[in-house]
């Protein structure tokens, strides 16, 4: 895949806009005095690896083969059908991380994340669908992915897919966050849809569970060693995970040990701290049953919405159980976590909305006009 750095640089503007989107709440905490950048992110130990670190096969084929990133159409180069580009900064040029940040070379051009859940649809978080009436701006991209140290693998115009349609669509203060779209086309023989959990019951607490998604832009990662902390109010809505997730991981994909789709990523704690001129992951506690995390809508509510109002082959998938229903109104998430009163903001934006997420395609969109 071509990686196309931008020919102008925003340096005041993209300074400015690090501060805001290192702290879901509009806040960047500071680091403990003489305390040291540290590679650990989130929840204790760091479990995100490029596709090609990972060492089972079934992790590495099951990312390869269902997780999408979502790009906005201005950002991806289409003119050369056997290597799309994708124009970009790095995470370090973005965010301002520190030098020794993991993955900080590395290019952040994607937004959202999604997951394959049937031949042409994809699942992923609402609030990462700006218009549900109008998805043409998405571009929809398969196999963006390190496939060694500094060479990211080719991507073609088979791999990139436009919207369609939305076929469910929910974004709730506090609740359920999710989106069911069609592609344009079917995924490709390349592509295979994840398998669904069909039980529509709670996760108990202690459940080992993974992610894949697309973290803070990059290219694609699996982070497998969370674990489910709790489950929210209201049935089988929402629970909670100790995934290591940040801006861009909004409607990855949350698995089970034996690679099953349980839900999505929706909501989180604060991605990075300040330690002095430079953003550091931020680190949290292993935290365990019954303590707050990353939620997660489960898997049913959303698939659910989909077939009240369109007939399609996985509506048989799962057994919905009737006492859950994803059109009543949503109870509220509860009591907050370790994150303090920043804690519930959704994995992919910003308190007031997806504004700030998107900012960076605006002032490239302004650049852009001014260039024209």
């Amino acid at each position: 895949m071509t990686d196309h750095s931008m020919k102008r640089a925003l340096p005041p503007l993209f300074a400015a806009l690090a501060i805001l989107v290192t702290a879901c709440a509009g806040e960047v905490r500071q680091a403990p005095p003489g305390d040291t950048p540290a590679p650990k992110v989130i929840y204790g130990e760091d479990d995100r690896l490029d596709v090609y670190a990972h060492p089972d096969p079934f992790w590495r084929d099951l990312a390869l083969e269902s997780a999408v990133a979502f790009f906005d159409a201005r950002d991806i180069d289409e003119s050369d059908p056997d290597d799309i580009g994708v124009r970009g900064r790095t995470l370090r040029q973005n965010m301002g991380v520190c030098v020794n940040e993991p993955f900080a070379s590395q290019p952040a051009g994607a937004f959202c994340s999604g997951v394959l859940i049937g031949r042409d649809i994809v699942l992923t978080a609402g609030h990462c669908v700006s218009d549900p009436f109008d998805c043409s701006r998405l571009r929809l991209v398969f196999g963006y992915h390190k496939e060694a140290p500094g060479t990211l693998a080719t991507v073609t115009a088979q791999d990139v897919h436009r919207c369609d349609e939305v076929l469910a669509w929910r974004e709730e203060s506090g609740g359920l966050d999710f989106a069911i779209l069609r592609l344009d086309r079917d995924a490709g023989a390349e592509r295979v849809p994840a398998t669904l959990r069909r039980e529509d019951t709670l996760l108990a607490p202690g459940t080992e569970v993974g992610m894949i998604g697309f973290p803070s832009g990059l290219p694609m990662k699996l982070a497998i060693g969370g674990v489910v902390t709790r489950n929210g109010p209201g049935g089988a809505r929402f629970f909670e995970a100790t995934v290591d997730a940040y801006g861009g991981n909004s409607g990855s994909g949350i698995y089970d040990r034996e690679g099953v789709l349980l839900g999505l990523l929706a909501r989180g704690a604060t991605d990075f701290v300040r330690d002095g001129a430079c953003l550091r992951s931020n680190v949290l506690p292993e935290t365990g049953p019954g303590q707050s995390a990353e939620g997660i809508p489960y898997l049913a509510r959303a698939v659910e919405a989909m077939c009240a109002d369109h007939d399609h082959e996985i509506c048989g998938d799962i057994d919905f159980d009737p006492t859950h229903d994803a059109t009543a109104d949503a109870p509220a998430w509860g009591e907050r976590g370790s994150g303090g009163d920043d804690w519930l903001c959704a994995a992919g934006q910003g308190p007031a909305g997806a504004w700030w997420w998107a900012l960076p395609g605006l002032l490239l969109a302004r650049l852009r006009r001014r260039e024209a």
